[in-house]
């Protein structure tokens, strides 16, 4: 009986356990201009019904946050750009400094595991960073 209570005790705290995270993903502009970064799909994004474009303004030498990140459905939040087809960062003025695809050579911010730098501040809450600079704009 001592073991079955002790078995029950230990799942229920289990159970309320909650093993979600989080994430936050952050841009930062090192430029000195205001930017508009535009993260295009052919599809329609799931947090934004009935669009297909999500668009991030960074002002100068700040920092800007975004929900990149997509709940898996099991507790592990997954960081991905893998809907987008494309991502644009042009200039208040709408000129194109940059276009960015999956397979583009150099620094690419589709490339998380090589260009984010990724910190956990809080139990599993994790924050992915980005930062352009000038150099990044123009290619």
């Amino acid at each position: 009986m001592r073991n079955v209570i002790l078995s029950w005790f230990l799942t229920s705290l289990l159970i309320a356990c909650d093993p979600s995270e989080s994430l936050d993903a952050v841009i930062n502009n090192n430029t000195d201009l205001s930017l508009r970064i535009s993260f295009v799909s052919s599809q329609i994004l799931t947090e934004m019904p009935n669009q297909t474009e999500f668009i991030l303004v960074a002002s100068r030498g700040k920092t800007s946050y975004a929900r990149l990140g997509s709940d898996s459905g099991i507790g592990n939040v997954a960081f991905s750009l893998q809907v987008f087809d494309s991502i644009y960062i042009t200039d208040m003025s709408d000129e194109i400094l940059q276009v960015y695809k999956p397979n583009t050579q150099g620094k690419n911010i589709f490339n998380i595991d090589e260009y984010w730098e990724v910190t956990e501040p809080s139990k599993n809450h994790f924050v992915y960073s980005y930062t352009i600079n000038d150099e990044d704009l123009g290619n």
